[in-house]
């Protein structure tokens, strides 16, 4: 009993002498900090440097940022401990991708600093990424029916486009085809059509002559066109009022 009582009490000295050689003469523990998140490195977004950010860390007040060649190459630091949650790497190369990754501290020293976050790559190649612009389909389609021998579709100017083609097909399921090429005017003239036969049409919009950034195809609409020439329906009705004469 009195040995067992004895083994306790210095288990209890000892965990007492490792806690205060752990705190300092402070008395209190240090911080745990777990490494950075949420590590974000640009890609292309900067004609001249790289963009690092990432996530604050519970208990943290300083943080540093470590970049590599590759992913197992040696980690160096290239900014100094700061209290930002960004940095902008401006000693890159354009077209060379580098590795980084951030570590925490609780001051401008590095004291308690934490393990590398995980990695992300970034790079600059010089160029200013352009996004291409977003269009809308057309709206306003309108084809005629009045006119003889012909068709007319019309629609509303799309913001950001300069060229238009207009599609037609028999019904409304059927395969689109492009009967004109890409224009800058909002009209078009279908001359290729049979008299007093319905046809779909559809528009689309794009950037270019090329049909660059083209949009989604337009509502439709429906349009046929009439002749000079007596319809059918019309034949009938004429050789009806004759035959009761």
């Amino acid at each position: 009993m009195k040995r067992t009582k004895r083994m306790k009490t210095l288990s209890s000295i000892l965990l007492s002498i490792f806690l205060f050689l752990l705190a300092g003469c402070s008395g209190t523990l240090p911080p745990i900090l777990l490494p950075p998140t949420g590590v974000l490195a640009s890609d292309n977004a900067y004609t001249d440097a790289v963009q690092i950010t990432w996530d604050t860390v519970s208990g943290a007040s300083h943080y540093q940022v470590y970049r590599a060649d590759t992913l197992l190459g040696a980690k160096m630091a290239i900014s100094g401990w700061q209290n930002g949650t960004s940095y902008y790497d401006t000693s890159v190369t354009n077209g060379e991708v580098y590795y980084y990754w951030v570590k925490a501290a609780t001051s401008s020293s590095g004291d308690n600093a934490t393990a590398f976050s995980s990695p992300d790559t970034g790079f600059c190649t010089g160029i200013v990424p352009t996004l291409p612009p977003i269009l809308f389909p057309p709206t306003g389609v309108l084809a005629s029916d009045t006119l003889v021998n012909k068709v007319q579709i019309t629609w509303d100017t799309v913001s950001g486009a300069s060229y238009y083609q207009v599609y037609r097909a028999n019904n409304f399921f059927a395969t689109k085809t492009a009967i004109s090429g890409w224009q800058t005017d909002t009209s078009y003239l279908d001359t290729s059509v049979t008299p007093w036969t319905t046809y779909y049409y559809w528009v689309k919009a794009a950037t270019s002559s090329s049909g660059d950034n083209a949009t989604g195809f337009s509502s439709p609409d429906t349009g046929y066109a009439i002749s000079i020439i007596i319809s059918p329906k019309e034949k009938i009705a004429v050789r009806g009022k004759s035959e009761t004469k």
